[in-house]
């Protein structure tokens, strides 16, 4: 997947929880806490998916370099979307 679809895919996980048309003026560098404003049900919703569509594992011990709610509200969309890429580097490499 190319860079621009990996963020378009993400774009559209993010709509799924925020709804379309939100995401429309928001920078790269947005952050997903501070900029998104979600409430802990959506954050935890958009966790679900990012493991759902892109395969990041989840790091509930906090001992591994996976995801889990209170790093994913520390990203911004750009470190998010790095994240993602990484991930599907390493199951591919």
């Amino acid at each position: 997947m190319s860079d621009e679809g990996a963020r378009r895919a993400l774009l559209a996980v993010l709509e799924e929880v925020v709804g379309e048309g939100f995401l429309d003026d928001l920078p790269a560098n947005a952050s997903i806490y501070f900029d998104l404003e979600l409430e802990s049900l959506e954050l935890i919703t958009l966790l679900e998916l990012l493991l759902e569509r892109f395969g990041i594992e989840p790091d509930v011990l906090n001992d591994r370099g996976g995801l889990d709610v209170g790093k994913l509200e520390c990203l911004t969309l750009d470190a998010l979307l790095l994240h993602i890429q990484a991930t599907k580097a390493h199951r591919s490499g």
